[in-house]
């Protein structure tokens, strides 16, 4: 009977640590966090079509202006220019976009709306 406690508890803690990230969830969406409707590889899809042969360096969920976006550093053809984007995680809409290419100021474009 003595072996089988070990294994009652390792069990246990099996269990415990399967049980914990869905109660790490719960404890993320009472909280009010905000989810985002566009997924991070949504995002870099709609980045890596202003920039086809590009190359997604960083994507990181941020709040702007109360608003909850995907910020994109985007790498040129042969890391000869970078893209700086920024898209709208609830619709996909890109709202912000600066380009520099490695020589010279940056261009910046902007979306109203």
């Amino acid at each position: 009977m003595e072996s089988r406690k070990p294994i009652g508890i390792a069990l246990g803690v099996i269990f415990f640590s399967a049980a914990a990230p869905a109660v790490i969830a719960a404890d993320y969406h009472s909280a009010g966090t905000e989810q985002p409707r566009i997924s991070e590889r949504e995002a870099r899809e709609l980045g890596l079509d202003r920039v086809p042969q590009g190359t997604v360096r960083a994507a990181r969920l941020e709040q702007r202006d109360g608003r909850l976006v995907w910020f994109l550093d985007i790498a040129g053809y042969n890391n000869r220019s970078r893209q700086e984007m920024l898209v709208d995680a609830s619709d996909g809409r890109v709202l912000e976009s600066h380009a520099r290419a490695l020589e010279g100021p940056p261009r910046t474009e902007r979306n109203s709306g």
